[in-house]
């Protein structure tokens, strides 16, 4: 159960690494930082726990939580500022290539 847990949590926060790539780098630094820091410390410690029964492991997993609420919180600042300044929002890649019939 616990396992699944950790292995939910680092794939979603992964997903949120790779799209911190479309956003500029004041915003992109610091949320990736803390989601990094929210997997290796969230999940990582369940990992750990899970491998070896250290409780000493279950004392690391709320700091990896509030990495992750930090990276969400500063996600939401600069999308929130954006939106209301009426500032542009960042566009969706263009297309590659066209695409075969």
């Amino acid at each position: 159960m616990f396992w699944n847990i950790a292995k939910q949590y680092q794939l979603w926060h992964a997903g949120a690494l790779v799209a911190m790539a479309g956003l500029p780098p004041s915003v992109a630094v610091p949320a990736g930082t803390l989601f990094a820091t929210g997997v290796a410390l969230f999940s990582g410690s369940i990992y750990a726990f899970v491998l070896t029964q250290h409780k000493a492991f279950q004392y690391m997993t709320p700091f990896g939580g509030f990495a992750f609420i930090g990276g969400w919180g500063v996600v939401a600042v600069w999308y929130l500022t954006r939106a209301a300044s009426g500032g542009p929002l960042p566009a969706p890649p263009p297309p590659s290539g066209k695409m075969q019939p």
